[in-house]
Protein backbone atom coordinates (compact mmCIF):
# COMPACT_ATOMS: atom_id res chain seq x y z
CA UNK A 1 0.00 0.00 0.00
CA UNK A 2 2.79 2.49 0.85
CA UNK A 3 4.80 1.54 -2.49
CA UNK A 4 1.16 2.33 -4.22
CA UNK A 5 0.89 5.83 -2.71
CA UNK A 6 4.94 6.08 -3.46
CA UNK A 7 4.48 5.72 -7.07
CA UNK A 8 1.49 7.57 -7.56
CA UNK A 9 3.31 10.66 -5.56
CA UNK A 10 6.48 10.33 -8.03
CA UNK A 11 3.73 10.12 -11.13
CA UNK A 12 2.13 13.45 -9.43
CA UNK A 13 6.01 15.09 -9.47
CA UNK A 14 6.60 14.04 -13.07
CA UNK A 15 3.15 14.97 -14.69
CA UNK A 16 3.15 18.51 -13.11
CA UNK A 17 7.42 18.94 -13.64
CA UNK A 18 6.48 18.26 -16.99
CA UNK A 19 3.81 20.86 -17.52
CA UNK A 20 5.58 23.20 -15.59
CA UNK A 21 8.81 22.98 -18.08
CA UNK A 22 7.40 23.39 -21.00
CA UNK A 23 4.56 25.77 -20.00
CA UNK A 24 6.60 28.19 -17.37
CA UNK A 25 10.50 26.71 -17.76
CA UNK A 26 10.53 25.37 -14.65
CA UNK A 27 12.92 22.79 -12.59
CA UNK A 28 12.67 19.83 -10.56
CA UNK A 29 15.11 18.68 -7.79
CA UNK A 30 14.07 15.00 -7.09
CA UNK A 31 16.51 15.00 -4.37
CA UNK A 32 15.25 17.13 -1.92
CA UNK A 33 11.96 17.25 -3.68
CA UNK A 34 11.44 21.31 -4.89
CA UNK A 35 10.14 22.96 -8.01
CA UNK A 36 11.95 26.15 -9.57
CA UNK A 37 9.69 28.18 -11.04
CA UNK A 38 10.71 30.96 -13.47
CA UNK A 39 9.73 32.81 -16.26
CA UNK A 40 12.20 35.45 -18.12
CA UNK A 41 12.39 37.90 -20.99
CA UNK A 42 15.04 39.62 -22.47
CA UNK A 43 15.19 42.98 -24.59
CA UNK A 44 17.44 46.00 -24.21
CA UNK A 45 20.48 44.94 -24.95
CA UNK A 46 23.40 46.99 -24.01
CA UNK A 47 27.48 45.84 -24.31
CA UNK A 48 30.20 46.72 -22.47
CA UNK A 49 33.19 45.27 -22.87
CA UNK A 50 32.59 41.28 -23.29
CA UNK A 51 29.12 42.01 -21.42
CA UNK A 52 25.41 41.81 -22.19
CA UNK A 53 23.28 43.26 -20.07
CA UNK A 54 19.20 42.35 -20.11
CA UNK A 55 15.95 42.72 -18.14
CA UNK A 56 14.71 39.67 -16.39
CA UNK A 57 11.35 39.13 -14.62
CA UNK A 58 11.20 36.07 -12.49
CA UNK A 59 8.10 33.69 -11.28
CA UNK A 60 9.99 32.35 -8.41
CA UNK A 61 7.72 30.08 -5.94
CA UNK A 62 9.57 29.71 -2.38
CA UNK A 63 10.49 25.97 -3.14
CA UNK A 64 12.77 25.21 0.57
CA UNK A 65 12.67 26.85 4.00
CA UNK A 66 14.81 25.90 6.72
CA UNK A 67 15.93 27.09 10.24
CA UNK A 68 17.98 30.40 9.55
CA UNK A 69 17.81 30.28 5.52
CA UNK A 70 15.06 30.71 3.20
CA UNK A 71 15.95 30.09 -0.41
CA UNK A 72 14.07 30.83 -3.24
CA UNK A 73 15.00 28.96 -6.86
CA UNK A 74 17.71 27.49 -4.97
CA UNK A 75 18.61 24.99 -1.75
CA UNK A 76 19.73 25.78 1.47
CA UNK A 77 23.72 24.54 2.21
CA UNK A 78 26.22 24.77 4.92
CA UNK A 79 28.94 26.72 4.70
CA UNK A 80 32.12 27.52 6.33
CA UNK A 81 32.75 30.82 7.54
CA UNK A 82 36.72 31.22 7.63
CA UNK A 83 37.64 34.12 10.53
CA UNK A 84 39.78 36.88 8.71
CA UNK A 85 42.75 36.45 10.54
CA UNK A 86 44.05 33.07 10.03
CA UNK A 87 41.63 31.55 7.52
CA UNK A 88 40.68 28.95 9.97
CA UNK A 89 37.10 27.77 9.32
CA UNK A 90 34.92 29.38 12.43
CA UNK A 91 31.61 27.64 12.29
CA UNK A 92 29.39 26.54 9.78
CA UNK A 93 26.67 28.69 8.51
CA UNK A 94 23.37 27.68 6.34
CA UNK A 95 23.42 29.89 3.23
CA UNK A 96 21.45 29.85 -0.46
CA UNK A 97 22.63 28.55 -3.31
CA UNK A 98 21.16 28.57 -6.48
CA UNK A 99 20.52 25.96 -8.69
CA UNK A 100 22.17 25.73 -12.29
CA UNK A 101 21.38 28.47 -14.53
CA UNK A 102 20.19 30.66 -11.86
CA UNK A 103 21.77 33.40 -10.45
CA UNK A 104 21.53 36.00 -7.16
CA UNK A 105 19.65 38.75 -6.72
CA UNK A 106 19.77 38.65 -2.81
CA UNK A 107 21.16 36.75 -0.22
CA UNK A 108 18.01 34.34 -0.22
CA UNK A 109 16.61 34.69 -3.95
CA UNK A 110 17.82 33.47 -7.48
CA UNK A 111 16.62 34.14 -10.50
CA UNK A 112 17.08 32.27 -13.93
CA UNK A 113 20.21 33.50 -15.21
CA UNK A 114 21.16 31.12 -18.12
CA UNK A 115 24.09 32.69 -20.68
CA UNK A 116 24.97 29.39 -21.77
CA UNK A 117 27.60 26.85 -21.60
CA UNK A 118 30.79 28.17 -19.97
CA UNK A 119 29.41 31.27 -19.67
CA UNK A 120 29.64 33.45 -16.29
CA UNK A 121 26.25 34.75 -15.51
CA UNK A 122 25.07 37.16 -12.28
CA UNK A 123 22.70 40.13 -11.60
CA UNK A 124 23.36 43.38 -10.84
CA UNK A 125 21.18 46.10 -9.62
CA UNK A 126 19.51 49.00 -11.29
CA UNK A 127 19.19 52.37 -10.03
CA UNK A 128 15.19 51.82 -10.19
CA UNK A 129 15.64 48.83 -8.26
CA UNK A 130 15.14 45.97 -11.29
CA UNK A 131 17.75 43.65 -12.04
CA UNK A 132 19.65 43.11 -14.93
CA UNK A 133 21.59 39.92 -15.80
CA UNK A 134 25.22 39.91 -16.75
CA UNK A 135 26.97 37.40 -19.27
CA UNK A 136 30.46 37.83 -19.42
CA UNK A 137 31.86 35.71 -22.25
CA UNK A 138 35.70 34.25 -21.61
CA UNK A 139 38.76 35.90 -22.85
CA UNK A 140 38.89 36.01 -26.56
CA UNK A 141 35.28 35.91 -26.92
CA UNK A 142 32.57 37.95 -27.39
CA UNK A 143 28.87 37.92 -27.02
CA UNK A 144 27.09 37.60 -30.73
CA UNK A 145 23.80 38.56 -31.76
CA UNK A 146 22.44 35.15 -30.79
CA UNK A 147 23.08 35.31 -27.16
CA UNK A 148 26.63 33.26 -27.21
CA UNK A 149 29.37 33.94 -27.04
CA UNK A 150 31.78 33.69 -29.75
CA UNK A 151 35.20 33.47 -30.78
CA UNK A 152 37.36 36.86 -31.74
CA UNK A 153 38.25 37.01 -35.08
CA UNK A 154 42.22 37.24 -35.91
CA UNK A 155 44.42 36.07 -37.45
CA UNK A 156 44.16 32.46 -36.87
CA UNK A 157 40.50 33.13 -37.40
CA UNK A 158 39.90 35.15 -40.19
CA UNK A 159 36.88 36.80 -41.65
CA UNK A 160 35.48 35.34 -44.77
CA UNK A 161 33.66 36.66 -47.58
CA UNK A 162 35.48 39.39 -47.73
CA UNK A 163 34.44 40.48 -43.90
CA UNK A 164 36.35 42.86 -41.89
CA UNK A 165 37.84 42.24 -38.58
CA UNK A 166 37.42 45.15 -35.89
CA UNK A 167 38.33 44.93 -32.11
CA UNK A 168 37.85 41.06 -32.34
CA UNK A 169 34.34 41.59 -34.27
CA UNK A 170 34.12 40.15 -37.77
CA UNK A 171 32.07 43.24 -39.54
CA UNK A 172 30.48 41.49 -42.42
CA UNK A 173 29.51 42.25 -45.73
CA UNK A 174 25.64 42.85 -47.25
CA UNK A 175 24.33 39.14 -47.70
CA UNK A 176 26.61 37.49 -44.87
CA UNK A 177 26.50 36.77 -41.44
CA UNK A 178 27.59 34.75 -38.45
CA UNK A 179 30.43 35.02 -36.17
CA UNK A 180 33.56 34.73 -39.26
CA UNK A 181 30.86 35.71 -41.67
CA UNK A 182 30.97 32.42 -42.86
CA UNK A 183 27.18 31.83 -43.86
CA UNK A 184 25.56 33.26 -47.10
CA UNK A 185 21.98 34.64 -46.83
CA UNK A 186 20.95 33.31 -50.32
CA UNK A 187 22.26 30.52 -49.99
CA UNK A 188 19.71 28.02 -47.98
CA UNK A 189 17.45 28.64 -50.86
CA UNK A 190 19.37 28.70 -53.53
CA UNK A 191 21.70 26.69 -55.74
CA UNK A 192 20.21 23.36 -55.55
CA UNK A 193 20.67 20.29 -55.03
CA UNK A 194 24.03 21.04 -53.26
CA UNK A 195 25.22 17.66 -55.02
CA UNK A 196 25.95 19.22 -57.80
CA UNK A 197 26.50 22.66 -56.95
CA UNK A 198 28.58 25.10 -54.35
CA UNK A 199 26.86 28.47 -53.51
CA UNK A 200 29.85 30.99 -52.83
CA UNK A 201 29.63 34.78 -52.22
CA UNK A 202 30.44 37.20 -54.72
CA UNK A 203 31.99 39.84 -53.03
CA UNK A 204 32.39 42.30 -56.21
CA UNK A 205 28.64 42.37 -56.82
CA UNK A 206 27.75 41.61 -53.29
CA UNK A 207 25.67 38.22 -54.48
CA UNK A 208 25.98 34.59 -54.74
CA UNK A 209 27.13 32.46 -57.50
CA UNK A 210 26.01 28.86 -58.21
CA UNK A 211 29.36 27.00 -59.22
CA UNK A 212 29.39 23.66 -60.43
CA UNK A 213 30.74 21.05 -58.65
CA UNK A 214 32.46 19.91 -61.54
CA UNK A 215 34.74 23.20 -62.69
CA UNK A 216 34.35 22.09 -66.23
CA UNK A 217 31.01 22.94 -66.71
CA UNK A 218 29.61 25.92 -65.91
CA UNK A 219 25.69 26.50 -64.12
CA UNK A 220 23.04 28.08 -66.62
CA UNK A 221 20.80 30.30 -64.36
CA UNK A 222 17.96 30.54 -67.13
CA UNK A 223 18.06 26.89 -67.55
CA UNK A 224 18.94 25.82 -63.95
CA UNK A 225 21.18 23.35 -64.52
CA UNK A 226 25.07 22.67 -65.12
CA UNK A 227 26.23 22.81 -68.70
CA UNK A 228 29.61 22.81 -70.82
CA UNK A 229 30.44 26.40 -71.30
CA UNK A 230 30.46 27.46 -74.98
CA UNK A 231 33.13 29.91 -74.66
CA UNK A 232 35.94 27.82 -75.98
CA UNK A 233 39.49 29.30 -75.05
CA UNK A 234 37.93 30.87 -71.97
CA UNK A 235 36.04 30.44 -68.76
CA UNK A 236 32.02 31.44 -68.37
CA UNK A 237 30.73 34.14 -66.18
CA UNK A 238 28.30 36.30 -65.82
CA UNK A 239 27.26 40.05 -65.64
CA UNK A 240 25.80 41.71 -62.87
CA UNK A 241 23.15 40.18 -60.74
CA UNK A 242 23.37 37.23 -63.05
CA UNK A 243 22.72 38.37 -65.85
CA UNK A 244 23.66 37.31 -69.67
CA UNK A 245 26.69 35.09 -70.02
CA UNK A 246 29.97 36.69 -69.73
CA UNK A 247 33.38 35.14 -71.49
CA UNK A 248 36.71 35.65 -69.74
CA UNK A 249 38.53 34.32 -72.74
CA UNK A 250 42.50 33.61 -72.48
CA UNK A 251 45.20 36.14 -73.71
CA UNK A 252 45.17 36.83 -77.71
CA UNK A 253 41.22 36.02 -77.70
CA UNK A 254 38.48 38.59 -77.14
CA UNK A 255 34.56 37.57 -76.56
CA UNK A 256 32.35 38.13 -79.57
CA UNK A 257 28.67 36.69 -79.22
CA UNK A 258 29.28 34.16 -76.47
CA UNK A 259 32.86 32.50 -77.46
CA UNK A 260 36.00 33.52 -77.54
CA UNK A 261 38.12 34.70 -80.58
CA UNK A 262 41.31 34.99 -81.73
CA UNK A 263 41.99 38.59 -81.88
CA UNK A 264 46.31 39.12 -81.87
CA UNK A 265 47.93 42.14 -82.68
CA UNK A 266 51.77 42.79 -83.39
CA UNK A 267 53.84 44.20 -80.07
CA UNK A 268 52.86 47.68 -79.20
CA UNK A 269 48.94 47.61 -79.44
CA UNK A 270 46.16 46.44 -78.18
CA UNK A 271 43.61 43.96 -80.39
CA UNK A 272 39.73 44.33 -80.24
CA UNK A 273 37.01 43.40 -81.79
CA UNK A 274 34.37 45.50 -83.85
CA UNK A 275 30.09 44.75 -83.94
CA UNK A 276 30.84 42.31 -86.72
CA UNK A 277 33.75 40.49 -85.63
CA UNK A 278 36.24 42.02 -87.15
CA UNK A 279 40.19 42.32 -85.66
CA UNK A 280 41.30 46.39 -84.87
CA UNK A 281 44.50 47.18 -83.31
CA UNK A 282 44.81 49.89 -81.36
CA UNK A 283 48.27 51.12 -80.93
CA UNK A 284 49.39 52.41 -77.38
CA UNK A 285 50.49 55.64 -76.81
CA UNK A 286 53.89 56.42 -78.21
CA UNK A 287 53.32 54.25 -81.00
CA UNK A 288 51.45 54.75 -84.82
CA UNK A 289 49.93 52.43 -87.28
CA UNK A 290 52.52 52.44 -90.46
CA UNK A 291 51.64 49.92 -93.14
CA UNK A 292 49.19 48.04 -90.65
CA UNK A 293 51.89 47.94 -88.03
CA UNK A 294 52.01 50.02 -84.77
CA UNK A 295 55.47 51.25 -85.12
CA UNK A 296 57.48 53.66 -82.00
CA UNK A 297 56.70 56.96 -82.83
CA UNK A 298 58.08 59.59 -79.95
CA UNK A 299 58.45 63.44 -79.21
CA UNK A 300 60.18 63.48 -76.61
CA UNK A 301 60.97 61.73 -73.22
CA UNK A 302 58.41 63.34 -70.92
CA UNK A 303 54.47 63.92 -71.47
CA UNK A 304 53.86 67.28 -70.33
CA UNK A 305 53.03 68.97 -73.46
CA UNK A 306 50.70 66.56 -74.28
CA UNK A 307 52.56 66.02 -78.16
CA UNK A 308 51.30 63.76 -80.38
CA UNK A 309 53.34 61.75 -83.07
CA UNK A 310 52.48 60.98 -86.85
CA UNK A 311 54.20 59.57 -89.35
CA UNK A 312 53.99 61.02 -93.05
CA UNK A 313 56.05 59.86 -95.81
CA UNK A 314 58.34 58.22 -93.62
CA UNK A 315 58.49 61.44 -91.72
CA UNK A 316 58.11 61.92 -88.14
CA UNK A 317 55.78 64.82 -87.46
CA UNK A 318 54.87 66.07 -83.85
CA UNK A 319 52.09 67.92 -83.32
CA UNK A 320 51.06 70.08 -80.32
CA UNK A 321 47.80 70.96 -78.79
CA UNK A 322 46.16 73.93 -80.27
CA UNK A 323 48.13 77.55 -80.24
CA UNK A 324 51.37 76.03 -79.48
CA UNK A 325 53.66 75.08 -82.01
CA UNK A 326 56.83 72.83 -81.84
CA UNK A 327 60.12 74.28 -81.95
CA UNK A 328 63.42 72.73 -80.57
CA UNK A 329 62.05 69.62 -79.36
CA UNK A 330 59.25 71.44 -77.08
CA UNK A 331 55.69 72.90 -77.67
CA UNK A 332 55.83 76.78 -77.53
CA UNK A 333 53.07 79.05 -77.02
CA UNK A 334 52.29 80.88 -80.72
CA UNK A 335 52.34 85.02 -80.03
CA UNK A 336 49.22 85.25 -82.92
CA UNK A 337 49.62 88.86 -82.53
CA UNK A 338 53.28 88.79 -83.92
CA UNK A 339 52.94 85.80 -86.24
CA UNK A 340 49.62 86.52 -87.96
CA UNK A 341 48.08 90.04 -86.76
CA UNK A 342 44.66 90.84 -88.71
CA UNK A 343 43.64 93.37 -86.89
CA UNK A 344 43.12 97.25 -87.92
CA UNK A 345 45.76 99.40 -87.44
CA UNK A 346 43.40 101.70 -85.67
CA UNK A 347 42.45 98.27 -83.14
CA UNK A 348 44.68 96.61 -80.62
CA UNK A 349 45.69 93.19 -80.87
CA UNK A 350 45.26 90.81 -78.22
CA UNK A 351 46.90 87.47 -78.18
CA UNK A 352 44.55 84.41 -76.60
CA UNK A 353 45.01 80.57 -76.64
CA UNK A 354 45.06 79.41 -80.28
CA UNK A 355 43.39 82.74 -81.69
CA UNK A 356 43.64 86.25 -81.64
CA UNK A 357 41.04 89.23 -80.21
CA UNK A 358 40.71 92.44 -81.57
CA UNK A 359 39.43 95.61 -79.34
CA UNK A 360 39.53 99.50 -80.08
CA UNK A 361 41.14 101.57 -77.60
CA UNK A 362 39.14 103.85 -75.26
CA UNK A 363 37.49 106.61 -76.96
CA UNK A 364 36.94 104.50 -80.35
CA UNK A 365 34.52 102.24 -81.47
CA UNK A 366 33.28 99.55 -84.12
CA UNK A 367 30.57 98.07 -85.94
CA UNK A 368 31.04 95.10 -83.55
CA UNK A 369 31.85 95.14 -79.53
CA UNK A 370 35.22 93.25 -80.49
CA UNK A 371 35.67 94.37 -84.11
CA UNK A 372 36.37 91.81 -86.53
CA UNK A 373 39.60 91.21 -88.19
CA UNK A 374 40.27 94.50 -90.66
CA UNK A 375 37.43 96.39 -89.26
CA UNK A 376 38.61 99.84 -88.32
CA UNK A 377 38.07 101.50 -84.96
CA UNK A 378 36.15 105.42 -85.47
CA UNK A 379 36.77 108.00 -82.87
CA UNK A 380 34.22 108.59 -80.93
CA UNK A 381 32.48 111.93 -80.43
CA UNK A 382 31.70 112.73 -76.82
CA UNK A 383 30.64 116.23 -77.49
CA UNK A 384 27.19 115.18 -79.46
CA UNK A 385 25.90 114.14 -76.11
CA UNK A 386 24.68 117.46 -74.35
CA UNK A 387 25.63 116.06 -71.05
CA UNK A 388 29.60 116.59 -71.75
CA UNK A 389 30.65 119.75 -70.58
CA UNK A 390 27.14 120.93 -69.80
CA UNK A 391 26.91 125.18 -70.98
CA UNK A 392 24.99 125.78 -67.65
CA UNK A 393 28.35 125.07 -65.72
CA UNK A 394 29.96 127.33 -68.27
CA UNK A 395 31.59 125.13 -70.62
CA UNK A 396 31.81 124.12 -73.81
CA UNK A 397 32.90 120.80 -75.14
CA UNK A 398 36.04 120.47 -77.76
CA UNK A 399 36.50 116.87 -79.37
CA UNK A 400 40.22 115.17 -79.59
CA UNK A 401 41.06 111.80 -80.79
CA UNK A 402 40.03 109.26 -78.27
CA UNK A 403 38.54 112.06 -75.93
CA UNK A 404 37.48 115.19 -75.00
CA UNK A 405 37.76 118.62 -72.74
CA UNK A 406 35.98 121.03 -71.62
CA UNK A 407 36.65 124.65 -71.74
CA UNK A 408 35.55 128.06 -70.28
CA UNK A 409 33.15 129.95 -72.44
CA UNK A 410 34.21 133.45 -73.02
CA UNK A 411 34.04 136.15 -69.61
CA UNK A 412 35.12 133.14 -68.06
CA UNK A 413 38.10 131.52 -66.63
CA UNK A 414 39.46 128.12 -64.83
CA UNK A 415 38.86 128.28 -61.52
CA UNK A 416 41.16 125.90 -60.22
CA UNK A 417 44.36 124.31 -62.89
CA UNK A 418 43.37 120.58 -63.10
CA UNK A 419 45.20 117.74 -64.69
CA UNK A 420 42.07 116.41 -66.32
CA UNK A 421 41.19 118.82 -68.75
CA UNK A 422 37.57 117.24 -68.79
CA UNK A 423 37.43 118.43 -65.20
CA UNK A 424 37.34 122.00 -65.93
CA UNK A 425 35.32 124.60 -63.61
CA UNK A 426 34.90 127.82 -64.50
CA UNK A 427 34.26 131.34 -62.79
CA UNK A 428 33.17 135.06 -64.13
CA UNK A 429 36.29 136.12 -65.44
CA UNK A 430 37.73 139.96 -63.37
CA UNK A 431 40.18 142.32 -63.84
CA UNK A 432 42.95 142.99 -61.09
CA UNK A 433 45.42 145.71 -60.12
CA UNK A 434 47.25 143.27 -58.32
CA UNK A 435 49.09 141.30 -60.40
CA UNK A 436 50.06 145.00 -62.14
CA UNK A 437 51.33 146.36 -59.14
CA UNK A 438 53.27 143.14 -58.22
CA UNK A 439 54.86 143.59 -61.60
CA UNK A 440 55.69 147.42 -61.40
CA UNK A 441 57.07 146.97 -58.03
CA UNK A 442 59.71 144.19 -59.21
CA UNK A 443 60.60 146.58 -62.30
CA UNK A 444 61.38 149.53 -59.69
CA UNK A 445 63.05 147.45 -57.17
CA UNK A 446 65.00 145.96 -59.41
CA UNK A 447 65.72 149.65 -61.03
CA UNK A 448 66.94 150.70 -57.80
CA UNK A 449 69.27 148.19 -56.99
CA UNK A 450 71.04 148.61 -60.11
CA UNK A 451 71.70 152.30 -59.64
CA UNK A 452 73.17 151.52 -56.20
CA UNK A 453 75.56 149.04 -57.75
CA UNK A 454 76.43 151.69 -59.97
CA UNK A 455 77.26 153.99 -57.98
CA UNK A 456 79.19 151.46 -55.55
CA UNK A 457 81.41 150.68 -58.30
CA UNK A 458 81.66 154.39 -59.64
CA UNK A 459 83.54 155.62 -55.87
CA UNK A 460 85.58 152.15 -56.05
CA UNK A 461 87.01 153.20 -58.98
CA UNK A 462 87.57 156.79 -58.09
CA UNK A 463 89.79 155.76 -54.87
Amino acid sequence: MHTSKHKVRNFVIVFVYCVLYFETGASVDSENNFLSLYQYEESDEKTIGNEAIFKATEFQADVQQVEGCDCKNGMCVKKCVSEADDGACKEEAKVCECSPEFGKTTSNECSYCNCGLNISCNFRQRWTGSWERTCICPENYHLGEDDKCQKNCDGDHPCQNGGECKKGVCKCKYGTKGAFCESITWCSTNCKPRLTLDCVYNQGQETYDCLCKNRSLFYDYYEERCKPCPCGKGTCGYSYNHGPLKCNCQSGYEAFKGYCKLCNCESGSNCRLDYDGNKKCDCWKGYVMRDGVCSPCNCGYFDFDNIECSIEDNVKICHCPEGRKFVNGKCRDINYCQENNTCHPTARCFDLIGKIRCECPPGYKAGHYFPEPGEPCEDIDECKDSSTCPRWKNLRCVNIPGSYKCECLEGYQPLLLKEDPRDTSCTPYSKSWVPAGIVIGVTLALILLTWRTWRRSSAEFRL
